[in-house]
């Protein structure tokens, strides 16, 4: 009986293999220390491994990839591919992972961001770690001495004169510690609430109209008014107000939420220049200007 024989043909094994990245934290970020491993679901796997990132050979044939000090360069799309021993040209390929690393740079802003606050109002500094969300703990400084705080934001409702001074801040967890921040500086005014004042440009001629102004001493930015005429309250923002009536006029500042307020203005009364009298010589009655200024008499 004759034989026959058939070709073999041998074919590449394809498998799956596994990427992964420890610690998986939402974000990464510059100088933290990663872990890339790739896992080859194969019994008979236990090769060499190929690496690549964003199409480009890292040049790496172990299951994994420790990098202990990231950078911003090292972001990219990762894939590996784990070599099986029995076939040469059998692998297993992973999926890719992207990594995408922040800077690290830290900012303290102050909210609300006034050159100076005074005792009593509601302060906010917060420490912003580029593209954090959570995972960090804080660290805070002020005038080199380290605060007890840990969170984000530092919150002081109400400001005193030891609240003065220059802060800074960090963020650290058990992979990274960020720089400190810049130095922002709060200055914090000494002495009573400020005080409101109320002016005018001009007297406040008959039938014309005066603008008053509300002043606040010691000057500071970002301040909202209220004036009130007779004992009426009512809100005006701007710190001019155009009057045609005249009448007892006050005025307050406010800024912030919750708003801080200064001090009301003493009373600022308002007349006429002149006023209106009755001819009682005459049939009907006829209005008469009487200048406030002294007439000469030249008779």
């Amino acid at each position: 009986m004759s034989s026959v024989s058939y070709p073999v043909y041998l074919c590449p094994v394809s498998s799956a293999a596994s990427l992964s990245v420890d610690p998986h934290w939402p974000q990464m970020f510059s100088g933290e220390q990663l872990t890339l491993s790739c896992e080859v679901h194969r019994a008979e796997s236990g090769g060499s491994y190929e690496w690549s990132k964003s199409g480009q050979s890292l040049h790496h044939t172990q299951s994994h990839i420790t990098i202990r000090n990231t950078a911003p360069t090292d972001s990219g799309s990762y894939s590996c591919r784990g070599v099986l021993d029995h076939h040469s040209d059998s692998y297993a390929l992973s999926s890719h992972m992207t990594l995408f690393l922040l800077s690290n740079t830290v900012s303290l802003t102050l909210d609300p961001n006034w050159p100076e606050v005074f005792v009593g109002e509601t302060l906010t500094l917060r420490c912003e770690v580029e593209g954090s969300e959570d995972g960090l703990i804080y660290y805070w400084s002020r005038n080199t001495e380290l605060l007890t705080e840990r969170t984000r934001e530092n919150t002081v409702s109400y400001v005193t004169e030891s609240d003065r001074g220059d802060f800074i801040c960090r963020g650290e967890s058990f992979y990274l510690t960020t720089q400190w921040s810049n130095t922002t500086t709060v200055n914090v005014l000494s002495g009573d609430k400020p005080v409101a004042r109320v002016s005018a440009d001009t007297e406040l001629q008959t039938g014309g109209s005066v603008t008053l102004s509300c002043s606040v001493s010691p000057s500071s930015s970002g301040w909202k008014y209220e004036w009130s005429r007779n004992k009426q309250l009512f809100t005006h923002g701007s710190s001019e107000l155009r009057v045609s009536e005249g009448g007892e006029y006050q005025c307050r500042a406010f800024r912030g939420n919750p708003p801080y307020f200064t001090e009301l203005s003493p009373s600022f009364r308002l007349s006429t220049a002149g006023q209106f009298v009755k001819c009682l010589c005459c049939s009907y009655h006829l209005q008469i200007y009487i200048f406030s200024t002294t007439m000469k008499n030249t008779s």
